[in-house]
């Protein structure tokens, strides 16, 4: 009995330990990055994309569920392909050149979005509109 209190407490003291280390001043830093870089990967708007795609393509198919399917489809296979080859444009640019260029490209992505997305410019030209949005929604 004695050896298993001895034990639970060794194991507490090095819960302990591993939480000091990891809030500790040597990764500070890169502990706050980290969680800064998940804040702002969900405030991006790529959950919003991603969730309001299929109503998108939905506008963009006018109705035909092989084309809506499709279009689904080539979503979800870009976004396999992406992860894939992320990590070698990641070997040739580097992390922070990445990192600019994906928060500028996202910016850039979801301004024309919701320029495009106002009722006077889709009453412009309704068929081109739900394409041009699609297309976007790929290259974001």
């Amino acid at each position: 009995m004695y050896s298993l209190v001895e034990k639970e407490y060794k194991i507490q003291q090095a819960s302990k330990e591993q939480k000091e280390n990891l809030c500790g001043p040597r990764y500070r830093k890169r502990l706050t990055i980290g969680c800064l870089l998940q804040v702002l990967q969900q405030l991006s708007g790529i959950n919003a994309v991603i969730f309001y795609s299929t109503i998108i393509f939905d506008d963009a198919a006018n109705g035909d569920s092989l084309i809506l399917g499709i279009l689904v489809q080539i979503s979800g296979l870009l976004t396999i392909v992406t992860c894939f080859i992320s990590g070698v444009f990641t070997k040739c640019f580097g992390r922070k050149t990445i990192l600019w260029f994906g928060d500028l490209v996202c910016v850039v992505m979801l301004i024309i979005l919701g320029i495009l997305s106002l009722d006077s410019v889709k009453n412009s030209s309704p068929d081109v509109i739900p394409w041009v949005v699609v297309i976007l929604i790929y290259a974001y």
